[in-house]
């Protein structure tokens, strides 16, 4: 009974997400929070995470683990990563008219790769709004790249030789491969939370 309940929770969910996202885009109710990322050496922020919220009348606060793999799901998520890159670009512009900035990385699904020119859809507002390449960082989640995709791995390339920064997330949740290194070519590896947390000798000489 109690596993028919939070199948039918998640029905709800998801039948709300689909139905609602649109107007949760034109109101505003998603929201970009940032995560600060910082240097063990000197505790100073070097760059910022772009994460989604949905602050939801009916649900309240809706977490990206919920709301993403729904959009994925019904390929809506490339409305919801245009709507973060504007954001995030905006809010740069506003932070560089008041002082110094730092990269932002900004989340892409590998859904994405297939619906999106991410090349020129960074392009295009990184010039509208005078925003250096540099201080744009894409992050692909691992699970996505599991497989090899040709797409995905040319537009990987492209977006580096235009200088922007591509990150993997997540490395080590489950999927992880040293081929997976080779055959994608990343500035950085960003490792799970899981298999940081904790941090015993044995995962420091991993």
């Amino acid at each position: 009974a109690v596993y028919n309940e939070e199948m039918k929770k998640q029905a709800l969910l998801r039948r709300y997400v689909i139905t609602h996202f649109e107007e949760a885009l034109r109101n505003h109710q998603i929201d970009v929070y940032y995560q600060p990322v910082m240097r063990t050496l000197s505790h100073k922020v070097c760059s910022l995470e772009a994460l989604a919220r949905w602050q939801d009348d009916t649900y309240g606060l809706i977490m990206p683990d919920d709301f993403v793999p729904i959009l994925e799901d019904v390929h809506l998520i490339d409305r919801l990563d245009r709507y973060i890159v504007k954001a995030v670009i905006e809010d740069l512009q506003k932070q560089m008219k008041e002082g110094p900035i730092v990269p932002v990385s900004i989340n892409f699904s590998h859904y994405d790769f297939d619906i999106l020119d991410m090349v020129h859809l960074l392009d295009e507002y990184a010039s509208q709004y005078h925003i250096p390449r540099d201080y744009l960082r894409v992050e692909i989640s691992e699970k996505g790249l599991a497989k090899d995709n040709r797409q995905t791995r040319e537009t990987i390339e492209q977006l580096r030789a235009k200088s922007y920064h591509v990150s993997i997330d997540n490395f080590g949740k489950g999927f992880a491969s040293l081929e997976l290194l080779k055959r994608y070519k990343f500035d950085e590896i960003k490792l799970d939370m899981e298999f940081m947390s904790c941090f015993d000798e044995e995962t420091k000489n991993i």
